[in-house]
């Protein structure tokens, strides 16, 4: 996904513990919020050893950026769907969405868009138009 393995691995753990942040911000971490994290885990490749490492300390795996923007806006869609994941969007999830964002290299106005589309279907189907439609903004 990232280029080098190793550094695969590592940039890997690195978004685990950020959507491990994500899920307790709100300081109310469910198990729909766990199921969503191990799914993202196991396409990550992340074995179930090293997700439960993760999860216990996350603060041990630092954030690494990508270089590319669709690998950063893959991140930040990770970030958005934990964030919705438990069916609430708390002001704590919020300005942890816009803190990634802003690492990721992103307009502070995209991503309240995309907050803003998270939180008009946080309890429904998304459709993927309108996160699209969101991004076309702000394409040169």
């Amino acid at each position: 996904m990232f280029g080098d393995l190793n550094n695969d691995i590592e940039k890997n753990r690195s978004i685990l513990a950020l959507m491990f942040e994500m899920a307790r911000a709100d300081s109310n971490y469910s198990p729909v919020e766990d199921q969503y994290i191990a799914f993202i885990g196991e396409q990550l490749g992340v074995s179930k050893e090293e997700y439960e490492l993760i999860k216990n300390k996350p603060e041990q795996f630092p954030f690494i950026i990508p270089e590319t923007e669709q690998e950063r806006m893959t991140i930040l869609y990770y970030v958005l769907f934990a964030m919705r994941s438990d069916g609430e969007i708390k002001p704590t999830e919020e300005s942890i969405c816009h803190k990634v964002g802003l690492k990721l290299g992103f307009n502070p106005s995209l991503t309240q868009d995309l907050i803003r589309v998270m939180k008009t279907y946080a309890k429904k189907e998304i459709p993927p138009e309108a996160m699209v439609d969101q991004i076309k903004k702000y394409l040169n």
